[in-house]
C-alpha cells in the first residue's frame, strides 16, 4: 500500500497562512522602526561624548603633561586628582587617562581615580589591546577635531563608548592622547526596550493571525477570495484595507477578525509612528543644542588659541575683545582691569566705538556700586541681564545706547577676582544661563592669558636686571682685578712672546675698537682685527697678520672670531673667580683676627692682639690703636 502524503486540514493551513501573514507584515514594520530609532539614539549619543571629550581637552596642560616621568612626580598626582574631578561630574564618566605612543606602541601615562579601583591603569602600563579606530587615527588627530568610536562595545564591566582628543602644549606640540570611556548602559537598555516592545508587537500579531486562522478555518471556500486579497494587501504594507463580508457566519466574523487585526496593527504602526516622531523631534532639539554649544566651546578654543600665541599685554587685551566680538557676533566687547586698591574696575579694552572712547576717557567703575560690572567685580558671581531697561543694576551709558542685554563674566586667578569681561548685545534675550556656563569657560582662559602675559612680563623685567648687575659686577671686577703684570697686552712675534708696554698705534685696530666689528684688511699685509668684550663692552682687541701675504678666508676668520669669543668668556671668568678668591681671603683673614682678638677679656691684650694682628695681615704695616681722652674721662665718670 502506498503512502499517501500527509494533508494538513483547512484550519491548519488558514492559522498558519496568518500566523506567517502577521509575521512577516510586523516583523518589516517593527523591524523598521527599530532599526530607525536604534541609529538615532546612538547619534545623540556619539555627539554628547563629543561634546564631553571637547570640554575635557581645553583642561589639560600639554606643557605640564610633558614633564611626568613617572607616578611618584609630583605634576602626575595633580593631573590625576584635576582629571578624576571631571570624571566624577557626571555618573556616566567611567574611565578618563591619558597616553603616549613610543615604539613599542601605547602605553598608559596618567590614570584618573584610585589606584586601588578595579581597572586602573598604572604608569607606563602598556596598552596591549588598543582600539584598532585609536591606533587608526593617532597620528592625524592633531589637525581634526576629537574623535569619538564609531559603536558601543560591550564587555564584563558593562557597554562604553570612547572618544579621544589630543594633548598640546602651549607652543603647539602634539604630545599625547586622553581618552574618555562612557557607559553606554542607558542607550543599550533602551534599546533592548524598544526590541522588547517590536517583539511583543510581533507576537501579538502573529497570536491574533492563529486565532484568526483558528476561526476561518471552518468557513467554506466561498468568501476566502475577499479573505484572500484582503490578506495580501495587509502583508504588502497596506493597513488600511478591510474585508467587506456580510454572510452572517464565521467567515463574516473571520473577515472582521482580520479587520481588527488590521487596525490593532494599523494603531500599533500609528502608535511606533507617533513615538518615533516625538523621539525625532526631542532628538532634532537636543541636537541643535548640542550643535550650538559645539559651536561655542569650537569658536571658545580657537580664541583660546589665537591669544595663546600673544606676549604683551596691551597688545593681548584689545585682541581678546576684537576676536569675541567677531567670533560670537556681539555688539560690544569690554575688559575691565582691577585697579591694585580694588576699588575701581578699569576699562582696559574694548572693541566697539563707544568702547574706544570710554577707553580714551579713561572709564571705571566703582566696584559694588556702579553697574553690573562693578557687582561683578564685587561678588565674583556672573550677571545676565536679558532686558536692561528692566534690570536696576544696570548703568546707564549714554557711549552704548543700543544695548538691550548684557552678560558680565569675572576673571579668575587662583580664586581671586583680577578682572570682568562684559559682552553686551544689541538683541533682548541675547543670554541664556548655559551661555553664561560656556563663556565663563572662556573667561577663564582670558585670565589665564592676562595672567600668563603678565609673568612674562615680569621675568623678562627681573631678566634684563639680572643681566645689568651681572655685567656691572664682571666689569666692577674687571676694572679692580685686571693684572697689571701684563701690561697692555701680549704678542706672538717671530716664533717667541712678548709684553706690550705701549698700544700700537694701528688704524685697523682702533676701527675694529671704535665699531666693535671684525675688521679685514684690504691691502698687502693681510690684517684681521677682532675685538674682545667684556658683557657687550670692548676692553680690547686681537690684531692677526698673515705673513704668507694671502687674503684671509671666510673660514680663517669665523675660527679668529670664535677664539676671541672664547677669550672673553674665559676674562670673566677668571675676573669672577679671582673676586671670589679675594673675598673669601678677606673673610677667612678677617676671621682669624676676629678669633683672636675675641680670645681675651683684658682690655689692654684685646688692642694689642688687633695691632699686632692687622700688622701681620697687611705685610708689616705700621698701626696705631688709640682711645680718644673724651671716651676715658667718661669712664672715670661712670664710675
Amino acid at each position: 500500500m502506498i503512502n499517501q502524503p500527509q494533508r494538513f486540514s483547512l484550519r491548519i493551513k488558514m492559522i498558519l497562512a496568518f500566523a506567517l501573514v502577521s509575521l512577516v507584515v510586523s516583523g518589516v514594520a517593527s523591524l523598521g522602526f527599530y532599526r530607525t530609532l536604534q541609529r538615532q539614539n546612538l547619534e545623540g549619543f556619539r555627539r554628547r561624548v563629543l561634546n564631553a571629550i571637547s570640554i575635557i581637552e581645553l583642561n589639560q596642560n600639554g606643557d605640564e603633561f610633558t614633564m611626568v616621568d613617572s607616578a611618584q612626580n609630583p605634576l602626575y598626582d595633580k593631573i590625576r586628582l584635576q582629571n578624576t574631578r571631571i570624571r566624577d561630574t557626571d555618573p556616566d564618566f567611567i574611565y578618563l587617562y591619558t597616553m603616549r605612543r613610543d615604539a613599542q606602541g601605547i602605553f598608559f601615562v596618567v590614570d584618573a581615580g584610585d589606584p586601588l579601583d578595579e581597572g586602573f591603569s598604572a604608569y607606563a602600563e602598556r596598552y596591549l589591546e588598543p582600539s584598532p579606530f585609536l591606533v587608526e587615527n593617532w597620528d592625524s588627530l592633531p589637525e581634526r577635531d576629537p574623535i569619538v568610536e564609531p559603536a558601543v562595545y560591550t564587555d564584563e564591566y558593562g557597554s562604553f563608548i570612547s572618544a579621544y582628543a589630543p594633548i598640546k602644549t602651549s607652543d603647539g606640540k602634539y604630545v599625547g592622547v586622553v581618552g574618555l570611556d562612557i557607559s553606554a548602559d542607558t542607550i543599550v537598555a533602551e534599546q533592548n526596550l524598544l526590541l522588547v516592545q517590536s517583539l511583543s508587537i510581533m507576537l501579538l500579531a502573529v497570536c491574533l493571525g492563529i486565532s484568526i486562522g483558528y476561526f476561518t478555518g471552518g468557513i467554506l471556500n466561498r468568501p476566502l477570495k475577499e479573505l484572500t486579497d484582503t490578506t495580501t494587501r495587509v502583508s504588502s504594507g497596506d493597513l488600511t484595507a478591510r474585508a467587506m463580508l456580510k454572510t452572517g457566519d464565521e467567515v463574516e466574523q473571520l473577515g472582521d477578525s482580520l479587520n481588527r487585526m488590521a487596525e490593532r496593527i494599523q494603531a500599533e504602526v500609528a502608535t511606533l509612528e507617533e513615538r518615533v516622531s516625538n523621539r525625532t523631534i526631542e532628538l532634532e532639539i537636543a541636537n541643535r543644542y548640542n550643535e550650538r554649544r559645539s559651536r561655542q566651546f569650537q569658536t571658545i578654543t580657537q580664541v583660546a588659541r589665537e591669544i595663546s600665541n600673544i606676549q604683551e599685554l596691551e597688545t593681548l587685551l584689545p585682541s581678546i575683545a576684537k576676536l569675541i566680538s567677531e567670533q560670537f557676533g556681539h555688539y560690544h566687547t569690554g575688559i575691565f582691569m582691577l585697579d591694585e586698591k580694588k576699588e575701581y574696575a578699569v576699562l582696559s579694552a574694548a572693541n566697539s566705538e563707544g568702547g574706544l572712547r570710554m577707553l580714551a576717557r579713561g572709564h571705571q567703575l566703582r566696584i559694588g556700586q556702579t553697574g553690573i560690572v562693578g557687582y561683578v567685580a564685587a561678588t565674583g558671581n556672573p550677571r545676565i541681564v536679558l532686558d536692561v531697561g528692566l534690570d536696576s543694576v544696570y548703568f546707564d551709558n549714554p557711549d552704548l545706547p543700543n544695548t538691550h542685554s548684557e552678560l558680565a563674566l569675572p576673571l579668575r586667578i587662583a580664586g581671586q577676582v583680577i578682572g570682568v569681561l562684559d559682552v553686551q548685545s544689541e538683541l533682548e534675550n541675547a543670554f541664556r544661563e548655559d551661555d553664561a556656563e560656556v563663556l565663563s569657560t572662556l573667561a577663564d582662559q582670558v585670565a589665564i592669558a592676562i595672567q600668563n602675559t603678565r609673568t612674562l612680563d615680569e621675568a623678562r623685567k627681573s631678566l634684563i636686571e639680572v643681566q645689568s648687575a651681572y655685567g656691572a659686577s664682571v666689569m666692577e671686577a674687571w676694572k679692580v682685578l685686571r693684572p697689571q703684570s701684563i701690561g697692555t697686552g701680549m704678542q706672538w712675534k717671530d716664533s717667541s712672546l712678548t709684553r706690550l708696554n705701549e698700544p700700537i698705534q694701528d688704524h685697523i685696530l682702533q676701527r675694529a675698537i671704535e665699531t666693535g666689528e671684525t675688521v679685514v684688511s684690504k691691502d698687502q699685509d693681510a690684517v684681521l682685527a677682532i675685538p674682545i668684550r667684556l658683557r657687550e663692552r670692548i676692553i680690547g682687541v686681537m690684531r692677526l697678520k698673515n705673513n704668507l701675504e694671502n687674503r684671509w678666508t671666510e673660514d680663517e676668520v669665523d675660527i679668529a672670531q670664535a677664539i676671541a669669543n672664547r677669550l672673553s668668556l674665559a676674562i670673566e671668568t677668571a675676573s669672577l673667580i679671582t673676586t671670589s678668591q679675594q673675598r673669601a681671603e678677606i673673610e677667612r683673614v678677617t676671621s682669624d683676627i676676629t678669633a683672636k682678638i675675641g680670645a681675651s677679656s683684658r682690655f689692654e691684650t684685646i688692642l694689642q692682639s688687633a695691632a699686632q694682628e692687622l700688622s701681620k695681615a697687611l705685610g708689616g704695616s705700621d698701626v696705631l690703636v688709640q682711645i680718644e681722652p673724651a671716651a676715658l674721662k667718661l669712664g672715670r665718670d661712670d664710675r
